[in-house]
């Protein structure tokens, strides 16, 4: 099925709370009823969105309300259903629809229910009235049965239904058995609301209805109850409630005409004035209670309804009912008070008999007299019989349990009430066994949710670790790209500090046993190419550039004295030394601690990850990489070439050299690309020599309150930072692993750049 015109309605397609819209059902003045597909059950549902279109409109998918005037009113309305919504979701009845859902959503509320396979029951009358034909009784009681007792269950939980006609009772496709649908407490609820939209259905809802002002019972359903049944049985619709309230304020006669006047098939006379009782103008007049209505159709349906229920989407054809019976006068109470004046006609015969023939009178009149006690305490016992036989009646119908009619059969099985025990026997036996399937199907529903739901968990669940796994691909990859290749660093402990019997400095005591957690460290000394791509992603300007024209980098310049001083208009841009400029590769330079914290907080938001500097401990214990070297790849001063770009006998541009020289040559006068040289025994290029490294650690003088598991020490002198590794022109004194420096924090020199580290 597919609405050309939507109207109010959501679009087709539109998703609201896992569900999907599929069609558009019906609209009218206080929502729209649609069709929709549950995206993880994969079940198709029947949601009535709440849209009191005098109240409210939609703008986009979102409903609110017309005016500013009208906001308090259209609340307390979508309040007021939402109070119902949450009742009828606790109904659980065969023939009354199973409201599952219920939530708000875009400004308004939505209620889900159960989508039934079949068609209305105004539809089908109109249909069979296109054939010409019309229900017999036996058909009727068939759904009317079952409709009158899913009625009788709402009530028992204080609910009205009070919009009870052919268009709200459906019937179901497989076995013909009826539905009630479209609850109308919301629409007399939202009455205040509309001037145009009646909130009830004109001949079903009797007078104290359309007044309203009163305490709203179970009569109005009953009298909603038998207008559908006089629609059914008669075609066509009565008059409404006020033409005859004014007949009957005039003294005219009731315009709405007996049952029996106006039926198209035959009834039984009981059935007639069942369903005339119901439409009685005075609430008092009626039935006041659907449990009796119940009740009163069993019994008229006596037999007629054994066997399977008929199929009313086939249609069958009108089946001419049972005579009905005339009701057997019932025998006169005996008072055992008084003689007993009861004659047999066979002792009349005697008696005459005496009187004409004569002699042996005495003897007849004695033996009469003796067989008319025997029939006065016949009689007696008999009264009693049914005395008894009505109690016990009266006792089965009041536990009305199978128990009680099985008791009540077995005591009594020539009872009054038999065939009506029976009957009562029956219909529990049958009810019982309905609500044991169920039941059953209920748990089978049940286990098959959980089931659905389990896999759809599960799917979700994976789809989630795979999301997960994907987002750490791709933060991993975006890592790379941004922070360069890291080492992982497995976990241990060491002695940090300079060795007794070496040439320490104080600054390198005492040592200290630390424990350090396993983590990640850069392979390589952060690049300009690196520091570059975050400059221009966020227009980033370091402290030195701010200061350009005075003060910016610390460097050193030929023929200047002093050589080594903060010179103008050096940056991390051109940074240089006697002409030996930098490539992208070449670590970082002229930036501070400070810069380098900038710089890591970017790396976080891009990555969605935590890099850091590492504390000093990390650093000392991958330098020293397991070892006790002196200067951690070796003790050998004249190797350190091969390990990093240390002070050695490289020329510099004019032909001089770097004092203290190794005699040994790494090639670079200036800063080298980072990874020129071999890899400690962890795999970390650098660590000796090119730049010194910011740590996260703050001042110390010596080592004494390091903390012992590792972390930085965020104790001291925190406007400095220590300072780790030698450089390119370090001599040997300075390149020792212990060797700890402590520039200021917005510190930047030619030959300081930094080193990221990451936390498993």
């Amino acid at each position: 099925m597919t609405t050309s015109n939507q109207g109010i309605a959501l679009p087709v397609g539109t998703e609201i709370n896992h569900y999907r819209i599929a069609d558009v059902l019906g609209q009218g003045g206080f929502g729209v009823v649609y069709k929709a597909h549950h995206t993880h059950l994969d079940e198709q549902v029947v949601i009535k969105e709440f849209l009191p279109v005098e109240l409210a409109g939609r703008h986009g998918n979102t409903v609110s309300p017309h005016s500013n005037s009208k906001q308090d009113l259209y609340s307390d309305c979508l309040r007021r259903f939402m109070e119902e919504g949450r009742t009828l979701v606790k109904l659980r009845h065969p023939n009354v629809v199973r409201c599952r859902d219920l939530f708000t959503a875009n400004g308004t509320a939505y209620l889900v229910m159960d989508f039934e396979d079949g068609l209305s029951l105004d539809q089908l009358i109109r249909a069979l009235e296109q054939q010409n034909d019309s229900y017999t009784q036996v058909q009727l009681l068939h759904f009317l049965i079952p409709l009158a007792q899913g009625l009788a269950y709402i009530h028992d939980q204080g609910v009205l239904h009070r919009d009870i006609k052919p268009g709200n009772v459906f019937i179901r496709r497989h076995d013909g058995s009826p539905v009630i649908i479209d609850f109308g407490a919301a629409k007399q609820n939202f009455a205040i609301a509309s001037q145009s939209q009646a909130p009830f259905t004109e001949f079903y809802a009797p007078l104290e209805q359309i007044e309203g002002g009163g305490e709203a019972k179970p009569t109005i359903d009953i009298h909603a109850f038998g207008a559908l049944v006089y629609r059914l049985v008669s075609g066509a619709v009565g008059p409404k409630a006020e033409a005859r309230a004014m007949a009957l304020l005039y003294g005219s006669k009731d315009p709405l005409s007996p049952v029996a006047e106006v039926t198209k098939t035959k009834l039984t006379d009981a059935f007639c004035q069942l369903i005339d009782s119901c439409l009685a103008f005075r609430a008092g007049d009626r039935p006041q209670s659907m449990h009796e209505i119940v009740t009163a159709l069993e019994q008229i349906a006596g037999k007629s309804l054994s066997g399977d229920s008929a199929k009313y989407t086939k249609m069958p054809a009108a089946e001419k009912p049972a005579k009905a019976e005339k009701p057997k006068k019932p025998a006169k109470a005996v008072d055992d008070s008084k003689p007993a004046l009861i004659f047999p006609t066979k002792w009349v015969a005697i008696i005459v008999a005496v009187a004409v023939l004569g002699g042996g009178g005495a003897w007849a009149i004695s033996e009469f007299q003796q067989q008319r006690a025997i029939d006065i305490e016949q009689q007696r016992i008999a009264e009693q019989q049914r005395k008894q036989d009505e109690a016990a009646w009266g006792e089965a119908s009041s536990g009305n349990t199978i128990e009680d009619f099985e008791q009540y059969i077995a005591n009594y099985p020539e009872g009054i009430y038999l065939e009506a025990a029976k009957s009562r026997k029956k219909a529990l036996e049958l009810e019982a066994e309905l609500q044991r399937k169920l039941a059953e199907q209920e748990q089978r529903d049940k286990a098959e949710r959980d089931r659905l739901l389990a896999e759809q968990r599960e799917r979700e669940r994976i789809a989630e670790q795979q999301r997960k796994a994907e987002e750490q691909r791709r933060k991993a990859a975006r890592a790379r790209e941004l922070a360069g290749e890291m080492v992982s660093i497995r976990g241990g402990s060491f002695s940090i500090g300079c060795d007794a019997g070496s040439s320490c400095d104080s600054k390198e005591l005492p040592t200290k046993q630390i424990s350090i957690r396993a983590f990640q460290i850069g392979k390589y000394e952060v690049t300009r190419a690196q520091f570059a791509a975050f400059v221009r992603a966020t227009n980033y300007v370091t402290r030195a550039e701010r200061e350009t024209g005075s003060a910016t980098c610390y460097a050193g310049v030929a023929g200047r004295d002093p050589f080594w001083a903060y010179t103008n208009d050096i940056t991390w841009r051109n940074a240089s030394l006697m002409g030996s400029g930098q490539g992208d590769n070449h670590p970082v330079v002229c930036v501070s601690q400070l810069d380098a914290l900038e710089f890591i907080d970017w790396l976080n938001k891009e990555t969605g990850m935590k890099f850091r500097l590492p504390s000093e401990a990390e650093w000392e214990y991958v330098a020293r990489a397991g070892s006790r070297n002196t200067y951690g790849v070796t003790n050998n001063q004249e190797s350190l070439c091969m390990y990093g770009n240390v002070n050695d006998s490289t020329a510099l541009p004019d032909g001089t050299f770097w004092n203290s020289k190794l005699s040994c040559t790494d090639g670079y006068a200036f800063t080298a690309p980072v990874g020129s040289y071999i890899a400690n025994a962890f795999g970390v290029h650098d660590i000796i020599g090119n730049v010194k490294e910011f740590t996260a650690d703050c001042w110390n003088a010596n080592l004494s309150n390091i903390p012992s598991n590792g972390s930085a020490n965020k104790n001291g002198d925190c406007t400095k930072v220590v300072e780790r590794g030698g450089n390119f022109n370090t001599s040997p004194s300075f390149l020792r692993v212990t060797y700890r420096g402590d520039p200021g924090n917005a510190f930047r020199g030619v030959h300081a750049g930094f080193r990221l580290a990451l936390d498993n």
